[in-house]
């Protein structure tokens, strides 16, 4: 999943399938999440569509995180029920993200491994598969 300010590319390799969204419409296919707020932890703070709080601290193997809850004011327009994020203390960047639907359903735990910073260019962001079907949405 590629976000940028005006669009969301999310490429599907099982069906070799770029699909291309407006970003205020844009979907994690599959999942029905919108990434239309998807930013930093400014932008989650500013978005007054998802009221956020620190709901406690947490010990992982990486150090410790500050465990944050955004609920949507409109979860059928947020297309999510609850979300945590977890962020190191150490490094303001995501270590885990939780994701419950409206029905209170755990639909998505993601955590990060193994985080490292490459120099790349722009334009290596936009390399998919020349062969790929894209689809505009």
């Amino acid at each position: 999943v590629l976000i940028t300010p005006k669009k969301v590319y999310n490429y599907l390799f099982l069906t070799n399938q770029l699909v291309v969204y407006p970003r205020k419409k844009a979907r994690i296919e599959g999942l029905g999440l919108s990434l239309a707020g998807v930013s930093g932890l400014k932008g989650m703070a500013d978005d007054d569509r998802v009221r956020w709080r620190l709901v406690g601290e947490k010990t992982t193997p990486a150090g410790p995180v500050y465990v944050l809850e955004g609920v949507p004011r409109d979860p059928e327009e947020a297309g999510f029920g609850r979300m945590e994020v977890w962020v190191l203390k150490s490094v303001p960047r995501p270590y885990r993200i939780r994701v419950w639907n409206a029905q209170g359903e755990l639909v998505l735990d993601v955590s990060w491994v193994s985080f490292a910073r490459v120099p790349l260019k722009r334009q290596a962001f936009f390399d998919f598969p020349p062969d790929a079907e894209v689809i505009e949405k």
